[in-house]
């Protein structure tokens, strides 16, 4: 890919420009979408800083780094935020595995999340609805925990899973790992609750067939043989019942 003048590339120009099909044809050709030259700014970070949704899109769609930064630190999810634009945030948090990225702090110490919080009418909260998005709640949603937990439930579940089965989660403090264990132990309990059948279940038309069943074998023993006998006949098959 070559270099135009001022470190820029055309993949740069086309993304800082808004020129949507020669983005397009550049990134079907083999263009690098994580290019970064002048101001050490990624293409993804020029088209989200000027608004043009398309193109973050497309640079999306060929790789491009969703979580880089400018050297202030912002993410493409900074900028979108910051802008108030819904559709960029949108397509920013469209895979539930870079829902962590509302809690990168710039720099300044500035995340998407906070950001989002200082205006009246949240960005956030028309994309997710109206819940808590605090990182303390850590919301399963949007880390994708609900995903996670539900794949490795039905393997771990399996009736021809044979112990001792080890399950390791590696990942940074304060990610969440005991939250996602714990909603695993939920959710398999769940399963194993779904595929036990009660072994008995009432119903009061076996009970009223059983004593005309009993009833008719005393009327019959009583008539045949002896009262005493139908007596003690009847209350044993009562009681095997």
């Amino acid at each position: 890919m070559s270099i135009c003048q001022g470190g820029w590339s055309a993949l740069m120009w086309a993304a800082y420009k808004g020129r949507v099909e020669v983005a397009r044809l550049l990134l079907e050709k083999g263009a690098n979408p994580n290019i970064t030259r002048q101001y050490s700014v990624y293409p993804i970070i020029w088209a989200a800083g000027r608004g043009h949704a398309e193109i973050v899109q497309l640079l999306l769609q060929h790789g491009a780094k969703v979580n880089c930064s400018d050297k202030k630190g912002d993410t493409a999810l900074h900028i979108a935020i910051r802008g108030r634009s819904l559709k960029l945030a949108e397509l920013l948090l469209r895979n539930p595995k870079d829902g962590h990225l509302l809690y990168r702090p710039s720099k300044e110490g500035e995340t998407p999340y906070n950001i989002d919080c200082t205006h009246q009418k949240s960005t956030l909260t028309q994309i997710f609805g109206a819940k808590h998005l605090s990182p303390s709640e850590c919301d399963s949603d949007m880390l994708g925990y609900d995903l996670y937990c539900s794949a490795l439930a039905d393997i771990l579940s399996e009736p021809t899973m044979q112990p001792p089965i080890c399950v390791g989660l590696y990942a940074q403090w304060g990610s969440g790992k005991s939250f996602l264990l714990k909603k695993l132990e939920d959710e398999m309990k769940t399963l194993a609750g779904q595929q036990v059948e009660p072994l008995f279940q009432f119903s009061w038309m076996v009970v009223v067939l059983t004593l005309l069943l009993c009833g008719s074998v005393a009327l019959v023993l009583g008539l045949a043989v002896d009262t005493k006998l139908a007596i003690a006949v009847t209350l044993s098959l009562l009681t095997l019942l």
